[in-house]
């Protein structure tokens, strides 16, 4: 009995459960591993202690949801654009390469400053949707600015882009270069339309008033 007794102190215990914790990843403090506290001394996926890979580093991935957030909403802001813009068309209220000059002049008249003032005491559709547009510019421009992580300094130091945004939200240009202006931003946000053709750059305003003085005979 003694013996057996002396059999059992002596035989040896159960293998002790691993002690999980999570830990960063020295090799990427993007990402947190799964270790065991007990064995675990240090090093990433393949190493002595190392169960696997938790997931994102909490404070980066907050960022990043932010930054798909942000993204999200510029799409959505993108999208109400371009329908704004096609029922300034309709509407007969912006210049396009596809209209005939007649309907451009009374376009690019409407648009113009004067045209816009007095549009806003007639209370006319066209203006409506111009006041629509230019309410979504500050929400276009914060939701790229959230989504490329960008500061206000590093915007207005990025010249390429600050003429897009421009361009997207002012509908005294001809509705062709709004467009583009909306698809260089989607696809610098969502890599859609690679394929697509670089389009030409916006006209210049007094290029758009001279050819229509010349049109009038001026």
């Amino acid at each position: 009995m003694e013996r057996l007794q002396q059999q059992q102190i002596n035989k040896p215990s159960a293998i002790a459960a691993p002690t999980v914790t999570m830990v960063l990843d020295p090799n990427d403090n993007t990402r947190m591993l799964s270790v065991d506290a007990k064995t675990y001394r240090g090093g990433t996926v393949g190493s002595p202690g190392v169960i696997g890979i938790a997931g994102k580093e909490p404070t980066v991935g907050k960022k990043q949801e932010a930054r798909e957030i942000a993204q999200e909403n510029a799409g959505t802001t993108i999208a109400q654009l371009r329908q704004s813009f096609d029922q300034l068309d309709k509407l007969g209220g912006i210049t396009s390469t596809q209209n005939r000059p007649g309907s451009n002049i009374m376009a690019g008249i409407s648009s113009s400053g004067l045209g816009q003032a007095t549009g806003r005491l007639l209370g006319t559709e066209a203006q409506s949707e111009r006041n629509k547009i230019a309410q979504t510019r500050p929400l276009l421009m914060t939701s790229i600015m959230q989504a490329m992580g960008l500061s206000a300094k590093q915007l207005d130091s990025n010249a390429e882009l600050k003429l897009w945004l421009s361009a997207a939200t002012d509908p005294t240009l001809d509705i062709q270069s709004n467009k583009a202006a909306l698809d260089n931003l989607e696809n610098m946000l969502t890599g859609k339309g690679k394929n697509k053709p670089a389009p030409a750059a916006p006209k210049p305003k007094s290029e758009v008033r001279s050819q229509a003085d010349a049109i009038l005979g001026k």
